[in-house]
């Protein structure tokens, strides 16, 4: 049998499995890796290698395949500074999105952050996003790290084009800034968070507490906003998936 009636024969007995076949990307960053969750096995194509794997593990998510020696190593999520094990000329590791897509999230790999994000499409006062993004396993994605607030910036800028709420807010005291997952924000990552003089207590508006990108910043950081004020004050969010 020739290695492409092979594949064809492997799709039929994969089902609906095989389309995740087309999702699969490669990456040859070697920052990023999976936890191998079998043992290697003999394929004698990279998508006998997949389909193989789709088949025998439902937490297949990514493969070493070497094409030299044929030989398939089945791994689980793609994740940032894990080991590949012992790598081998002719390795080549290849991913796909593990994220819940029926919920909306996609996977995004940008430097250290691979995390499951919804970008959603409708506007919000700050309780009603926490609460969709609460129903559907996130919350409203953090900044916690440069490269996590990067993301976060990018995404509101090219994206969205205008105010997106960060989740961090000092709703429940004055001036201390907390992150959704409850943990107060690093004194010395606020000037980094914030844009120069922010956050500023409100000095318009006085119960400005939440953290908000738009172009009074430049979308270069946040500044303290309304979460809930009459008329509602309604912004973009996005949800990130809590694993």
């Amino acid at each position: 049998m020739n290695r492409l009636w092979f594949d064809v024969l492997l799709f039929l007995l994969a089902g609906c499995k095989s389309f995740t076949l087309m999702n699969f990307k490669s990456m040859t960053n070697s920052s990023y890796g999976s936890a191998q969750i079998g043992d290697p096995w003999s394929a004698v194509t990279l998508t006998s290698c997949i389909v193989n794997c789709r088949i025998r593990f439902n937490n297949c998510f990514s493969v070493v395949y070497n094409e030299i020696h044929n030989l398939c190593t089945p791994g689980g999520k793609i994740t940032y500074n894990v080991s590949r094990g012992s790598y081998q000329v002719g390795d080549k590791f290849y991913y796909t999105d593990h994220c819940n897509a029926t919920q909306g999230y996609k996977l995004y790999v940008y430097k250290s952050v691979v995390n499951c994000f919804h970008l959603t499409t409708n506007w919000a006062v700050y309780p009603e996003a926490k609460s969709n993004c609460s129903a559907i396993g996130g919350r409203i994605m953090q900044g916690k790290t440069r490269d996590t607030l990067d993301l976060f910036l990018s995404f509101c800028k090219n994206v969205y084009k205008t105010y997106t709420f960060l989740g961090l807010t000092d709703i429940v005291t004055e001036g201390t800034f907390v992150w959704e997952d409850g943990t107060v924000l690093d004194p010395t990552w606020k000037n980094t968070v914030f844009y120069s003089g922010e956050p500023n207590g409100g000095s318009v508006y006085p119960n400005d507490d939440c953290a908000v990108c738009g172009s009074y910043s430049g979308f270069s950081s946040v500044f303290d906003a309304g979460c809930l004020r009459v008329p509602p004050e309604e912004h973009y969010y996005i949800c990130e998936l809590v694993e």
